[in-house]
């Protein structure tokens, strides 16, 4: 997503493979995000994920399991079931 809030040729290309996998029922997931610009420029291409460096950093599994996927309470639960 480089530099696509300058170039009208890349949001094109962009938006019509958006548009594409739509009409085909194929999810789309744009990588790369790496500024709120890029975010601003892609978000009304609606696709149906984002990813990139914008929205976080590469992170360890377990790392990843505590700050998204276990908050608070139920990962104590689970330590606690693990512990005996």
């Amino acid at each position: 997503m480089r530099g696509i809030q300058n170039s009208k040729f890349d949001k094109t290309v962009i938006r019509f493979v958006v548009e594409l996998c739509h009409g085909l029922n194929i999810l789309v997931c744009l990588e790369g995000i790496k500024t709120e610009e890029e975010c601003q420029v892609v978000q009304p291409m609606r696709p149906n994920y984002f990813q990139g460096y914008y929205f976080g950093h590469p992170v360890g599994a377990d790392i990843f399991e505590r700050s998204y996927l276990l908050p608070g309470k139920v990962l104590e639960k689970l330590e606690r079931r693990e512990d005996g």
